[in-house]
């Protein structure tokens, strides 16, 4: 089946098919529902190799993110690919290990090798991206992070919000002596400043004062068992903990459990991100936030389409909400 029978099957042009499979100019809703009903029936694939020649773009989007050992960026690239194979589209991965000349490194090259846009959690913070674009309104879409150098879509969890709720559910509860665990190999990313803010302004609106030495932070997640051994080294204890990098979560509950603390009424636990584990870890299920990563991916992914189909659209940001899924822990 051509090109020809999908237009005839859909009612439309064969440049109206053309546009709708190429993004290179706006097809109505109405008649995008028709041709992509038309292209499952017939079977109809582009040719992506004559169409790359064409119009120097292969119908693949880069996704660069920090690392795939997390199920919540299993879940992320989930939502991406379903979205993106929709349209025909492609993923080329690449992870960058939070390492910023590794970010710099991979976006160049899906520039060079003809991506048709990329979709990043950026590492740096303030780079101009779009210095590096063949094209001023080359497609970019953020995802989870704020990035102020660049302009660009932006599909995001709203961290402060989750983080200042979840503190003062805290608090209510009778909890004043909360320690704040993140890793600071990512101190200047947003979700890092979002969410250390968030925690300190729900102490200080609810008339507790900020102790610098509950915030415990290190670039080495393993660390994290030792942090807790200096912490509980101290006068006076905390009654509860929140985890701000789930990645430090090991070792909290590792101390936890070595040391049989009684959660929640030694210490209460709050971990950022909710993994299948967490329901079953002992002795007590935690208590976590769910960030809804797969409708962030599928978010990010709609907003790539967006963009490629109008190129001269303002730029929009998409805020998505977590919520706290109670368990014993708190």
């Amino acid at each position: 089946m051509g090109i020809k029978e999908v237009a005839r099957q859909a009612g439309v042009s064969v440049a109206t098919v053309s546009y709708y499979i190429n993004g290179t100019k706006n097809v109505s809703p109405q008649s995008s529902e028709k041709i992509q009903r038309a292209i499952e029936e017939t079977g109809y694939r582009p040719n992506l190799v004559a169409r790359g020649l064409r119009t120097n773009e292969n119908k693949m989007i880069a996704v660069l993110v920090q690392d795939i050992t997390s199920g919540y960026y299993n879940d992320v690239l989930e939502g991406i690919a379903k979205v993106l194979n929709q349209h025909d589209y492609g993923v080329s991965l690449c992870i960058t290990w939070s390492n910023p000349e590794y970010e710099l490194r991979d976006f160049q090259q899906m520039i060079a090798r003809q991506a048709s846009g990329v979709i990043m959690t950026p590492i740096n913070s303030d780079c101009d991206f779009r210095a590096l674009c063949p094209r001023p309104d080359f497609p970019i879409v953020f995802m989870d992070r704020l990035q102020t150098g660049t302009e660009a879509d932006v599909a995001l969890c709203d961290n402060y919000a989750i983080t200042y709720r979840t503190v003062g559910q805290m608090i209510e509860k009778g909890y004043r002596r909360i320690a704040y665990f993140y890793s600071a190999s990512l101190d200047n990313v947003s979700t890092t400043k979002d969410r250390l803010n968030a925690y300190q302004n729900a102490l200080r609106d609810r008339g507790i004062e900020v102790q610098r030495d509950r915030i415990v932070f290190s670039r080495d997640p393993a660390d994290s068992y030792a942090l807790m051994e200096k912490l509980y080294a101290g006068k006076e204890k905390p009654d509860a903990i929140f985890i701000a990098s789930s990645q430090m979560s090991f070792g909290v509950l590792r101390y936890v459990q070595d040391h049989r603390l009684s959660v929640p009424r030694d210490v209460a636990l709050v971990n950022f991100d909710d993994y299948e584990w967490a329901d079953i870890t002992a002795p007590t299920p935690l208590t976590t936030i769910r960030q809804p990563a797969n409708e962030l991916g599928r978010a990010a992914a709609k907003l790539m389409l967006e963009r490629i189909q109008n190129p001269d659209s303002a730029y929009r940001t998409i805020m998505l909400d977590s919520r706290l899924i109670e368990r014993g822990s708190l």
